[in-house]
């Protein structure tokens, strides 16, 4: 086998730790596990709160509002749909008590994570008893409808100042304020994109796998020390994303799972992705940062995992293993399945049988790995 350094031209960035180039023959397709038929009546409006800007040893926030809310206020509220990732689409609305619609909300969601249910708007709070409600279509097309069961009584007043830390002097108080504002207006101009969908439906962002490959990951001294993942990507929605993949063996033994996990120590993306600093990219990629991604761009991803008894030092050239809580795993040649998911994604797999972590820790071996010094430091 040719032993090339293999280096990712886009990125204008290379491993300095040599690894061999695996040939696309070697490649494997990881097979997808199909996720269970989801039932419309699982999805569920958890929680819907109007909040309240404090300002606390973290800075400023918002918190769940105490008590009815104003009646005519504009306020930001908070909303938590259960089973995202089977939502396509979500319409908040407040309704009467009789089911009568009064208004639709005009939220976004906060994050692009298909699992993240959190929504967040600004909303004109009615002047007569009301609930809340969601609808839309899940990932099938089939409708699904869920009531907040919680009948708000709004009562006269405005809303409650900025809460400021209890005993606060008044010169530090005077300070905060521009703070707080400042924060509010962030927080409505974020909120502010969900008005961009004329009757408040919102299409939730999804983001794609296609064509999960595995291969071994050879090192240049021809030893086998992990595994190399090949994967694409494409997104919905332009916006902010975090790609990363959890790989670990699947052991017949239930309780040895999760004892070992496979732990990424490269990461290639082609193209790069908005927002990353092509020098420090890898590093980014590597620990789940996030970027910009575009929608309609086939973004392929190139990643190198090893075992997690296993570290690499800070010059990528030598790598040493942790023996003791691991070690009648460590020395279990036998060969695995492993199952695959990559975050922000609904993508399950999981490969063939493939060798085990007792092959690559005999291969860490030959590389002449020693024991890893307390703490984990990489400086060897």
């Amino acid at each position: 086998m040719l032993k090339n350094i293999f280096v990712l031209i886009t990125l204008s960035v290379s491993l300095s730790v040599a690894l061999a180039e695996n040939t696309q023959s070697t490649a494997t397709p990881i097979r997808v596990i199909s996720a269970a038929t989801t039932d419309p009546r699982e999805i569920d409006l958890l929680r819907f709160d109007f909040q309240e800007l404090y300002y606390g040893f973290e800075g400023p926030n918002y918190t769940p509002m105490k008590g009815a809310p104003p009646a005519g206020a504009q306020l930001i509220a908070e909303a938590q749909l259960f089973r995202p990732e089977a939502i396509s689409t979500a319409r908040f609305e407040f309704i009467d008590a009789s089911g009568r619609n009064l208004s639709p909300l005009f939220f976004t969601k906060k994050s692009a994570d298909v699992f993240d249910g959190e929504f967040v708007g600004a909303v004109p709070v009615p002047t007569e008893p009301f609930k809340v409600r969601v609808s839309g279509v899940d990932v099938n097309g089939k409708p699904y409808r869920s009531i907040y069961p919680r009948l708000f009584i709004p009562v006269k007043g405005r809303p409650a100042a900025p809460r400021l830390p209890p005993g606060i002097p008044a010169k530090k108080a005077s300070s905060l304020r521009p703070i707080l504002e400042a924060h509010e207006q962030t927080v409505r101009k974020l909120v502010e994109e969900g008005r961009r969908n004329s009757d408040g439906t919102i299409t939730l962002p999804r983001a794609e796998v296609s064509g999960a490959t595995y291969e071994p990951l050879i090192s240049n001294g021809g030893n086998m020390i992990g595994l190399r993942l090949r994967y694409a990507v494409r997104v919905s929605h332009d916006g902010n994303y975090a790609f990363s993949p959890s790989v670990w063996p699947l052991y017949a033994d239930e309780n040895s799972r999760g004892k070992i996990e496979m732990q990424a120590i490269a990461v290639n993306v082609d193209p790069l992705p908005e927002g990353l600093d092509p020098t420090t990219a890898p590093l980014q990629l590597r620990y789940g940062g996030g970027a910009t991604y575009r929608a309609g761009i086939t973004y392929r991803f190139v990643v190198d995992t090893i075992p997690n008894f296993a570290i690499q030092n800070a010059q990528k050239t030598r790598f040493c293993v942790m023996r003791s809580k691991r070690a009648s795993l460590m020395m279990n040649d036998q060969s695995v399945i492993y199952s695959t998911n990559i975050s922000w994604t609904t993508f399950k797999g999981r490969t063939g049988s493939f060798a085990g972590p007792g092959l690559f820790y005999a291969s860490f071996l030959k590389e002449g790995a020693r024991e890893c010094s307390a703490g984990g430091n990489i400086n060897f």
